[in-house]
């Protein structure tokens, strides 16, 4: 990070939004129940392009498209992933 190798550089740093990685911050992005109540209608496309597609939650079946789907379908998921 520039901050910490030139610090006389830098007098401030601003963090616009927080990320931790931890499975309830991925659950919260990911899955219902979480950021999806702000944007039903934009979740639920995101939801349903993959309910055809094995795995427990929407991430893994996302996953499984991206390593096992048609070229059209990666395409077409990357694009609605990418919206939500």
């Amino acid at each position: 990070m520039y901050a910490l190798k030139y610090p006389q550089n830098v007098s401030k740093i601003l963090l616009r939004a927080l990320f931790l990685g931890r499975q309830e911050d991925i659950d919260y992005l990911y899955e219902a129940n979480g950021a999806s109540d702000f944007y039903p209608d934009i979740f639920e496309e995101y939801k349903n392009f993959v309910n055809k597609y094995p795995g427990k939650s929407v991430l893994e079946k996302y996953h499984y498209l991206f390593k096992n789907g048609t070229k059209h379908e990666q395409e077409e998921g990357a694009r609605i992933f990418s919206n939500w």
